[in-house]
């Protein structure tokens, strides 16, 4: 390799191996066909993380650059001839007609900011408070892969085939006793795994929200919480926040005046502000959504991202009335690639 890193860049060191890479196989240094070095090899060589360079790689294979294959290495592929219609073709201007006044539907700066923060932690050398995740270092590789191992060996192909459309059934019976543990009245019958709490959001909002509707929301709040009730075509009415979190004390005017058809809130570790909602508002919001029978979207994706005092429990716990849709997610506590959150129907429990 002929290009050189520079640490003190604002280049993160796996942009500049992906460009450097890419560099050399455009000028014809690396030729097509080339076996590249290992990830753990190229990170030896060059003094940074083997992730830093496996970043880098699946850069460079989504760009149709490299192709790893299995048992073999990760090699060079040749460049892809265009045909001379379709090179003609990728240089107009002209744009298919569906996609005229899709602009018009999107916030850009919304979509700018969501775009930077969902990308992750791409480095293992920067800390981006963007992104709300623990150290990857920290998951329990030997214990995931004995798990799967495990299951594997528990219940053969069927484990990789298709499940029963709740989820599989042994996760959502350990997750409702780990539920039960927060206060939660629940069974696994009571319980839907989605790829995410955002998928749970969505979900929801599919099922309870039409055009023209009220959600309430925490101001300010998740940004792809709006982009799902926004894509409703719903009305989005914000109420504000303190270190307690959502100000209840507003809400009941609130609702009397807006009549919403459902309140969104974050009550532990509010996004963006951090805030954790006290025992005594989380009984108070439930209490007063069961009285006006509103719903509410209780949106705990980062429980368990925590350290230091005990904090409350969910708002399902103080549920009575089967008024609240708990969605919760393991995907920032355990390993944010698998994409595991719970999500449950109005009175139940869903994890994402």
């Amino acid at each position: 390799m002929m290009f050189t890193l520079q640490a003190d860049s604002d280049v993160p060191l796996y942009r500049q191996i992906q460009a450097g890479l890419q560099s050399e196989i455009t000028a014809g240094t690396i030729h097509a066909g080339t076996r590249l070095p290992s990830s753990r090899q190229l990170a030896k060589d060059l003094a940074v993380s083997r992730i830093t360079v496996a970043t880098a790689y699946a850069e460079l294979e989504a760009d149709g650059v490299i192709e790893p294959r299995a048992g073999a290495g990760t090699f060079v592929l040749p460049p892809w001839p265009l045909a001379a219609h379709l090179e003609a073709a990728a240089t107009t201007e002209v744009r298919p007609s569906w996609q005229d006044g899709l602009g018009d539907r999107i916030n850009p700066e919304r979509d700018r900011m969501l775009r930077q923060v969902l990308r992750g932690p791409l480095a293992a050398d920067t800390i981006p408070f963007a992104w709300g995740a623990g150290d990857p270092r920290l998951v329990p590789i030997a214990e995931f892969r004995r798990y799967l191992t495990e299951t594997l060996d528990e219940d053969g192909a069927a484990a990789l085939g298709p499940e029963h459309a709740d989820g599989y059934p042994p996760l959502r019976r350990g997750l409702a006793g780990y539920l039960r543990h927060l206060g939660l009245d629940v069974t696994a019958d009571d319980i839907l795994i989605t790829a995410g709490t955002q998928q749970a959001l969505a979900m929801v909002a599919a099922t309870l929200v039409q055009p023209g509707d009220r959600v309430i929301v925490e101001t300010p709040t998740w940004p792809g919480a709006l982009d799902v009730f926004h894509a409703r075509q719903a009305q989005v009415v914000g109420i504000p926040v303190d270190g307690d979190g959502m100000r209840v004390d507003l809400l009941e005017a609130m609702i009397e005046r807006e009549q919403p058809r459902l309140i969104y809130t974050i009550p532990t570790f509010q996004n963006p502000t951090g805030a954790v909602m006290s025992a005594a508002r989380r009984r108070a919001l439930v209490t007063l959504a069961a009285r006006y029978g509103v719903p509410i979207l209780e949106d705990d994706h980062v429980r368990e991202v925590r350290f230091g005092d005990p904090i409350p429990p969910p708002l399902a716990a103080f549920d009575r009335h089967g008024n609240v849709i708990h969605a919760s997610s393991f995907t920032k506590s355990l390993i944010p690639a698998l994409r595991l959150g719970t999500s449950s129907p109005v009175g139940r429990c869903a994890t994402g």
